[in-house]
C-alpha cells in the first residue's frame, strides 16, 4: 500500500486520506496477511499514518513501514510504538555523515541517528514487543568501506537487525552510470548487474500473491510495475481485478515470456538463489 506518491511516472503527487484508505481497507482486509505502507514516496509524510497503521492492527494484519527515518521525531516516535506496528525498517546508507550525504541529497545524518536513538529508547521505556527495528543498509562503492562502522552503529543504537542490501537497478538510464554505484566485492552486487543474466529466473509468483495499491488507487501487480494498472480499487472491487481479464492475461505473458514486460526484464526479485538482503548477527 503506497500512502504517497510523488510526481512523476505519469502520477500527481498526492496522499492516500484516510478515507480512501478504510474503503480501500474493507475491500481488502479479508485477503490480508501483511500491509506495507511504502512504496516510492516518504510514508511519514501521511499524517494519516498512523491512524491507517491502527486499523492493520486492530484487525491482527502484520505492519510494515519503511523510512529514510528524517522525519521520525519524539512526536512520530511515539506514535509509531501507539499504534501498533509491527516492523519498522530504517533506510540509512551511511555510518558517517560524508558517505551519507552524498547519496541523501538534503539529509540529516545526525538527525537520523538519533531519531533512531530515540524509538530504540522509546521502546525500551514501555517495554514493547513492537516494532520490530531494521536499519537498511544499501551497500555502494562510496560506502561499502563503512560496513564494520555500520555493525558498530547498529549494535549502538540497539537496533534487532542489520541487513546490507544489494544494489541493483531494475532499469536501464541512459544518463547513469551504474558502474559509479556498483561496489568492488562481488557478494554485494547483484546477479543482475554481475554479466550473469542466466541466473535470473524466467518466472515470478509475485502477480499470484500480492499486488499494490499507489496513493491515486490504480492496483499494479508488484511495486515495479509503474505502469501497469490492473484497475484502480477506488472504482472497482479487490475480487474484480484480482480476478479480471487484464490481470489474467498479464499472468498470461509473464508465463509464456517474462522478458515481454518491460518492469520485469532487469527486476532483482527475479533471481531467488541470491537474497537481496544480507543478514548481520549483531
Amino acid at each position: 500500500m503506497c500512502g504517497r506518491t510523488f510526481a512523476g511516472l505519469g502520477r500527481e503527487e498526492r496522499d492516500m486520506s484516510l478515507r480512501e484508505f478504510e474503503i480501500v481497507f474493507e475491500k481488502i482486509k479479508a485477503n490480508l496477511l501483511v500491509i506495507g505502507f511504502w512504496n516510492l514516496g516518504e510514508p511519514l509524510l501521511n499524517e494519516a499514518l498512523f491512524e491507517m497503521v491502527q486499523l492493520a492492527s486492530r484487525e491482527k494484519i502484520f505492519s510494515i513501514v519503511l523510512t529514510n527515518g528524517t522525519l521520525l521525531d519524539k512526536k512520530k516516535s511515539q506514535k509509531v510504538i501507539e499504534s501498533g506496528l509491527d516492523y519498522l525498517g530504517l533506510s540509512i546508507d551511511g555510518a558517517s555523515k560524508a558517505s551519507y550525504n552524498k547519496y541523501r541529497l538534503g539529509g540529516n545524518f545526525e538527525k537520523v541517528v538519533e531519531n533512531i536513538s530515540f524509538i530504540v529508547q522509546e521502546k525500551k521505556k514501555r517495554r514493547s514487543l513492537t516494532p520490530f527495528i531494521e536499519i537498511v543498509f544499501l551497500v555502494m562503492k562510496d560506502n561499502e568501506s563503512e560496513i564494520a562502522a555500520m555493525v558498530q552503529l547498529a549494535k549502538r543504537l540497539g537496533v534487532d537487525k542489520l541487513n546490507l542490501k544489494k544494489v541493483s537497478f531494475n532499469s536501464v538510464d541512459e544518463f547513469v552510470n551504474i558502474s559509479e554505484f556498483l561496489p568492488a566485492n562481488p557478494l554485494f552486487v547483484h546477479p543482475i548487474h554481475a554479466n550473469n543474466h542466466g541466473k535470473l529466473k524466467n518466472h515470478c509468483v509475485a502477480p499470484w500473491f500480492q499486488a499494490t495499491i499507489n496513493a491515486d488507487g490504480n492496483l499494479t501487480p508488484c511495486c515495479g510495475g509503474l505502469t501497469t494498472a490492473m484497475g484502480n480499487i477506488f472504482v472497482d472491487g479487490f475480487s474484480e481485478i484480482w480476478n479480471g481479464a487484464r490481470f489474467k492475461e498479464f499472468r498470461k505473458t509473464m508465463n509464456k515470456d517474462i522478458d515481454a514486460i518491460e518492469s520485469c526484464r532487469l527486476c532483482p526479485e527475479r533471481n531467488y538463489d541470491t537474497d537481496i538482503f544480507l543478514n548481520m548477527k549483531l
